[in-house]
């Protein structure tokens, strides 16, 4: 007899859920350099941070204690900060406001625009072109 039924595997309703596999990750490319994410305790983190970006190491840790949404979040503000040395753009006091507000920026579209995440994970529209 011939079953019908799909070969793929479904997955875990948790596994859908946004950010469910977030701590899975190890690491993240950022230009040439490959950063390894650590999720770590709090009490390891800076006083008054939820994560830091060692960009001499190509380290980033994120607190393991947070929320999904909020994990996602201090994840791609450490990778903006990665983005920000690897452009070698400027230091200065004015930095933290704007890698602060590209994260959430990025976080908004990317929550809002599922499609979007979709189409960057497909390639980027890579097989659109000829």
């Amino acid at each position: 007899m011939i079953s019908c039924r799909s070969s793929k595997k479904k997955e875990p309703n948790s596994a859908r859920k946004t950010g469910a596999n977030l701590r899975a990750h190890k690491k993240v490319k950022v230009g040439a350099h490959d950063y390894v994410i650590r999720w770590v305790a709090p009490e390891n983190l800076p006083e008054d941070r939820h994560g830091d970006c060692d960009d001499n190491k190509c380290i980033i840790r994120v607190s393991k204690d947070l929320i999904p949404s909020r994990a996602w979040e201090i994840l791609m503000h450490e990778i903006e900060h990665a983005l920000w040395h690897f452009f070698d753009l400027e230091d200065g006091a004015s930095e933290e406001k704007c890698v602060t507000v590209m994260a959430r920026g990025r976080l908004m579209i990317e929550r809002d625009n599922p499609w979007l995440r979709d189409y960057e994970r497909r390639g980027g529209g890579k097989a659109d072109r000829p």
